[in-house]
């Protein structure tokens, strides 16, 4: 993965805020804009990435998601970027 986008800071922060919840919960703000497996798929770069992790061992249906040091790394540095003065010339 070159660069993050909006949607995939969304994602991250939204995993930061609130770590430990199903996929689909992070996904379904999303899902108006793009389709479910469009975002499947970018949550899977995140976490092939090391940016975010999934516990597929939470003895549920379904994976949880946490963010790695790189991930909250990611969206530390993105705000970085856009609340310098040479991100706003």
């Amino acid at each position: 993965m070159d660069e993050l986008d909006k949607i995939d800071i969304d994602i991250l922060s939204s995993v930061a805020k609130y770590p430990g919840q199903p996929i689909i919960g992070y996904l379904k703000q999303f899902s108006e804009k793009r389709r479910l497996r469009t975002l499947y798929d970018r949550v899977a770069i995140l976490t092939d990435c090391g940016l975010l992790e999934m516990n597929r061992n939470s003895g549920k249906k379904f994976c949880l998601l946490t963010i790695t040091d790189a991930g909250k790394a990611a969206i530390r540095g993105r705000e970085d970027l856009t609340s310098s003065p040479e991100a706003s010339s």
